[in-house]
């Protein structure tokens, strides 16, 4: 049969322009100029039809929100924005009873109300517009003059806060508008040197910080190289990235690159590529909220001045560098200051940061400090070492002086402003006591040019990568107070001065804070607890924070968790405008968030556990066309069923297979895998569109249009389609037409956020929808710092049946418990979910929702939690398994971080408890974590899984294989752990090298796969080879290939479903999807005959099948 190409992507095939008038472009222009920024977020909370919002978007970079009472308008606008294919990646439109901005606190860049009449303002939220604004966030308020009174709009902004913003008229053409600026948040501080200050004490003074938090943005790329500084200032958030990773990421491009965003949101304002042999690990860039300052990246010689807002460049400097090479800057009191010297070695082991010498490295020494007055653009004053050099990690300015360490010669004292030296410890015996190397280990260059001169107004302290010694000194005279040993480590020592004391923390040991009197140098104890992982800790007036997402509060003097969470290496989270800033790791580490990470404080009395109302349900009255029943040779949800298997009792086509259609999308976009049901393919994706496509044809019979990114496969019951969205809400559409029968707002409250590049809000619907015996199950939310709410409805009404909305807090001070990261499944009477790094996975009673506390002594039987930070779920014989790869993650990567992920077998009884240990399969002799990818796929007969990464497929008897993992026998199980049972976490391992384990069936197969299915006669999978992309039957008894055939494009990961009529669908990275087909057995037309007439029997009230 020959392949039919069909479009998918829209209905509507006008382009951009014929949405828009010629009114709306000159207003768009006329709005944005006066506005005066144009990047970030716009929202136009009653943006009618579209047209502006649409003319925005074309006239800048802003990403668009709008909102309307009326559906005729938001269906227009969708309509528009889909054609430009823009929905729900440039512009968002939704349907809105009310007037208020659906953001988080302090997030809206540019918001506009162009139809203000002197009878509408009233209705106009002045404090909520006050509330979702940004700090130097513009909104522009007004209509024509004809409607609108200047007395009327002076009135409406008089209201407090508004009324304290920066405002102004203007009356033109275009109309009367009042332009407000947001000024910058009360008690907020910058971090604009990299340290936070040149005095290198990581404590910020900003006193709006306050626990709980709430997730503010989440931000790409998901893995980052090191080294990585980031400066925060005037809410603008700088981070530059080196190109050093001891991983290999096959998903990351480590090029290294300055990106600017806004704080409070993350979205990109602009970016710079950084040569490969830019030192980045350095005070090389200094943000103020006019300038951004920084090491010219192709002449060292030079400080660039660049336009924090645009990246462009100012004008240059009279800064001569005093003629040599800038290893280090800083800006304080208008004065820029400068470490120089003679060029640095080359930086080696860029690509294999840990294979260096194990010598002392003089990256950033110099010879001379130069003061450049920035006002009168002149150099004031310089002083040199002489001949010995400056180490630049060991200078600091704090009350007035400049501090500087020259190894082997002194230390010394200069007044900041006039360079005059007030005065030099040549110490013999205190020089030496700095210069003590520690067993002759430095680490790798990453962090080797870390700060280790810590500044207050009485003392100094110091420590070197790879010394000994933390040494203290006297600020008024210079003289040696006290020295301790390190303790451990030969990477950064952390030093963190607050209350008088000084904390230590040598970098890749969790948990180990010294704290010292910051004079007389007494040894205390631990004043912050065990709050680190291998970062260093920061702190502001409310909390210390350390690496791992743990936090100590300097109010109630206890610590707190977030789960989760990991920020990178050494660096720690940077506590700036408000906000607790974690940055992208290139390490491996078991977490469940990755990427930029950053919190900001909840509204004081923010109800975390807020249950939902009758009112969080829509209804449209519309009715249920027909739709053919569901039979068991549908896949109707996810793998096909509510188990996840990935398999369907049907026979597959076994020769001459051909590709019947493939559906194309005008608009690219990334699809979650397909669903098929009564003759008809369902497909969603990060575009927010669920589409109903004809299984015959591929034409596209109907499409609906959420308001947010779509994370899981939708659910085919009972003549309804399930769809979970970002936006907040569970949708039931009629399968037939495609109507809305109903939604259900599961998010607590309406606050968008930006989550990985998509407007989102802050409690998606991330599980998708399961429905079991006419009841709907989904959960939404995220970190579990936001809480997580759980809900089951009556499938066909939208009631609610129960919900719980506080599973996330077992422990109501940390806000640790399950999140959402994955995936549905049901067994045993119980609903399971994946929960991320800690609580994975959770579950909770089918009947009424309570969720099942984990005891935590069974905690320590999980064997790795980077098993369980996966979105796969499933119920397999009597296992949960769970794994995978994570819910958020690049999906075009033909591969993924090796070591990453893993799948757990967690048995459990018939009550659903769980039976620990849990077992992680492994081929015999391995040990450590190799990185499963795949989900596995079974029957009753055999089960086929990956072994490693996206490739090593086997098959094993399901009986025989069920039967080895629940041997309590250590000799049956062929473990690799010793101990018993009740003590030691088992790790079964696989037949790779071992005669006597006989489940193994075949394998392993070493093609690389995205996806695999399991029919009743054969094996679906989805693979590359040298000629692209394949999808191939494979024998079950020996994995042997039947057929093979060319796929268009790359499979999304797990996409394959099964057609009842034997039909194998595979959508595409892009958005198109694959109906592939293949002639049958002649038995195998009577098995399909016999499978639809038991359709009946199934019936419509048992929900999908299991």
């Amino acid at each position: 049969m020959d392949k039919r190409i069909v479009s998918v992507g829209c209905l509507l095939v006008f382009c951009v322009s014929a949405a828009l008038t010629a009114d709306d472009a000159a207003l768009a222009a006329h709005l944005v100029d006066k506005a005066g920024i144009r990047a970030g977020i716009c929202a136009l909370p009653r943006c009618g039809a579209g047209g502006l919002a649409m003319a925005i978007a074309q006239t800048s970079t802003f990403l668009v929100h709008g909102q309307d009472v009326s559906d005729a308008n938001i269906a227009a606008a969708r309509a528009a924005a889909a054609s430009a294919g823009w929905l729900n990646t440039r512009v968002y439109f939704e349907r809105a009873a009310t007037n208020l901005v659906p953001f988080a606190d302090n997030y809206v860049n540019l918001l506009l109300v162009t139809d203000a009449t002197d009878g509408n303002l009233a209705s106009l939220p002045a404090a909520d517009i006050a509330r979702a604004l940004c700090p130097y966030g513009v909104a522009i308020i007004g209509g024509p003059a004809a409607g609108l009174s200047l007395p009327a709009l002076n009135a409406w902004r008089s209201q407090p806060p508004i009324s304290s913003f920066q405002s102004q008229t203007t009356n033109d053409s275009f109309g009367l508008y009042a332009i407000l600026t947001k000024p910058a948040l009360v008690g907020a501080d910058d971090w604009g040197y990299w340290w936070h200050t040149p005095d290198n004490n990581r404590m910020s003074s900003d006193t709006v910080i306050k626990w709980p938090f709430l997730t503010q943005w989440l931000g790409m790329p998901y893995h980052g190289a090191e080294p990585r500084i980031t400066v925060i200032a005037g809410d603008r958030h700088f981070s530059m990235c080196g190109t050093a990773t001891s991983l290999i990421y096959e998903d990351y491009d480590p090029s290294s690159e300055l990106t600017a965003r806004n704080a409070h949101n993350g979205m990109v304002l602009w970016r710079k590529d950084v040569p490969r042999d830019y030192m980045v690990t350095r005070s090389c860039m200094v943000a103020t909220r006019d300038v951004l300052y920084m090491i010219d990246l192709t002449n060292d010689m030079q400080v660039a001045c660049l336009n924090p807002q645009t990246g462009e460049r100012l004008p240059t400097l009279n800064f001569t560098a005093g003629g040599g090479h800038i290893k280090w800057i800083a800006v304080l009191s208008n004065m820029l200051y400068a470490v120089t010297g003679e060029p640095d070695p080359p930086i080696i082991g860029n690509d294999q940061p840990l294979n260096l010498p194990q010598i002392e490295l003089p990256y950033g020494w110099g010879t001379n400090i130069v003061a450049h007055d920035l006002a009168a653009n002149t150099t004031v004053w310089t002083w040199c070492s002489g001949a010995y050099k400056i180490d630049s990690r060991t200078v600091g300015i704090a009350g007035g002086k400049f501090f500087v360490n020259v190894p082997g010669s002194c230390v010394a004292a200069l007044d900041a402003m006039t360079g005059s030296e007030l005065w030099r410890n040549t110490d013999p015996d205190t020089i030496a006591l700095i210069d003590v190397s520690f067993n002759n280990y430095f680490g790798g260059w990453v962090h080797r040019p870390n700060p280790a001169m810590t500044c207050t107004t009485n003392t100094i302290t110091m420590c070197t990568h790879g010394k000994s010694n933390v040494v203290t000194l006297a600020t008024d005279d210079g003289r040696y107070l006290w020295h301790t040993y390190r303790v451990s480590g030969g990477r950064t020592m952390h030093q963190l001065a607050a209350d008088g004391y000084i904390h230590l923390h040598p970098a890749q040991y969790a948990g180990m804070i010294r704290t010292y009197d910051r004079v007389t140098g007494a040894f205390v104890g631990n004043n912050i607890g065990r709050i680190t992982s291998c970062a260093g800790v920061v702190a502001c007036p409310d909390s210390a924070f350390g690496g791992g997402g743990r936090s100590y509060s300097f109010v109630s003097k206890s610590t707190r968790g977030t789960e989760g969470l990991k920020t990178e290496c050494e660096i720690g989270f940077t506590p700036a405008n408000g906000l607790v800033f974690g940055q992208p790791v290139q390490c491996r580490c078991n977490v469940s968030a990755r990427g930029f990470v950053v919190m900001g404080p909840a509204p004081a009395g923010f109800a975390f556990t807020t249950a939902a109302g009758a009112d969080r349900l829509e209804t449209t009255g519309a009715g249920v066309t027909s739709f053919p029943t569901l039979v068991p040779a549908d896949w109707p949800t996810y793998r096909g069923n509510n188990k996840r298997s990935g398999a369907t009792p049907l026979m597959v086509g076994f020769m001459t297979p051909t590709c019947r259609w493939v559906a194309s999308s005008a608009a690219p976009f990334v699809p979650v895998a397909a669903v098929a049901a009564g003759g008809a393919v369902f497909i969603a994706g990060d575009d927010g569109v669920v589409r109903c496509i004809d299984e015959a044809s591929g034409a596209l019979r109907w499409r609906y249009e959420t308001a947010g990114r779509v994370y899981a496969s939708p659910t085919i019951w009972n003549g309804r389609v399930y769809i979970g969205s970002a936006d907040g809400y569970a949708y039931c559409l009629d399968a037939g037409s495609g109507a809305l029968l109903w939604r259900f707002r599961a998010a607590p409250f309406h606050r968008r956020i930006m989550i990985y590049d998509h407007l989102c809000s802050t409690w998606p619907v991330a599980t998708g929808v399961l429905v079991q015996d006419g009841v709907a199950y989904f959960a939404a939310g995220g970190f579990a710092i936001d809480a997580t709410h759980v809900y089951a409805l009556n499938a066909e009404t939208g009631a609610i049946v129960w919900q719980n909305n506080s599973s996330a807090f077992q422990d109501a001070d940390d806000h640790m418990g399950p999140g959402v990261y994955g995936g549905l499944t049901v067994a045993a009477g119980k609903l399971w979910m994946c929960a991320g790094q800690q609580y994975s996975p959770a579950s909770f009673n089918l009947a009424h929702g309570a969720y099942d506390t984990i005891p935590s002594g069974q905690m320590q039987y999980v064997r790795d939690g980077q098993t369980l930070r996966g979105c796969e779920i499933g119920a397999f014989s009597n296992f949960i398994i769970s794994g995978g790869v994570m819910l958020n993650r690049d999906e075009r990567s033909k591969l993924s971080p090796k070591g990453a992920s893993e799948f757990t077998y967690l048995p459990i009884d018939a009550g659903g408890n769980r039976l620990y240990p849990d077992i992680v399969p492994k081929r015999a002799g391995e040990s450590g974590t190799r990185g499963v990818f795949l989900p596995p796929a079974w029957d009753d007969e055999i089960i086929v899984l990956s072994s490693l990464g996206f490739s090593g497929l086997e098959s094993w008897h399901v009986t025989g294989l069920v039967t080895r993992m629940m041997a309590k026998n250590p000799a049956d199980r062929e473990t690799d752990d010793s101990g018993s049972w009740n003590n030691y976490k088992f790790v079964w391992k696989n037949a790779g090298v071992l005669p006597n384990l006989t489940e193994r069936i075949w394998g392993p197969d070493n093609r690389t796969m995205r996806a695999y299915a399991l029919a009743a006669n054969e094996i679906l999978v989805a693979h590359t080879n040298a000629g692209g992309w394949r999808l191939s039957a494979l024998q079950r008894s020996n994995g042997a290939q039947i057929w093979d055939i060319a796929l268009p494009g790359q499979p999304v990961r797990t996409g394959i479903c099964i057609t009842r009529d034997g039909r194998v669908i595979v959508p595409m990275i892009g958005g198109s999807v694959a109906c592939i087909e293949a002639m049958p057995e002649p038995a195998l037309l009577a098995r399909i005959a016999f499978l639809i007439l038991l359709g009946c029997a199934f019936g419509r009230a048992g929900g999908c099948r299991d």
